[in-house]
């Protein structure tokens, strides 16, 4: 089964750490990735929401944070194009024919 939070939070893992790296902060890393949730609205089904506290630490803007994430994190093959909102946030959208595919995979798997 398709767990898309933890997809979600293997593929931003490599570019939030290539990221924190100058800070040698591992805590800083795992709260970041906790910072990726389930929002569930129409904008987004989830979104990034440590962009202004890593932005904080590394003296940066949260949209320079987002746009640098952005640029390092590969989920094209089950998300539309990531959006950057506000002072920071990216916005997340799981791709219409990812799901369904994943649905009808998990359809033919289950015993009737």
């Amino acid at each position: 089964m398709a767990n898309i939070l933890g997809m979600l939070r293997t593929r931003f893992r490599p570019a939030i750490v290539d990221l924190v790296e100058p800070l040698s902060d591992p805590a800083l890393i795992e709260w970041s990735l906790n910072l990726i949730r389930y929002k569930g609205q129409p904008f987004a089904d989830y979104q990034v929401d440590c962009c202004m506290g890593l932005a904080k630490k590394l003296k940066l803007s949260g949209r320079v944070v987002a746009t640098r994430i952005i640029d390092a994190v590969d989920v094209d093959d089950f998300c539309y194009p990531l959006k950057i909102t506000g002072p920071g946030f990216i916005n997340i959208r799981i791709r219409d024919e990812w799901l369904a595919d994943t649905l009808t995979e998990l359809a033919r798997e289950c015993p009737v």
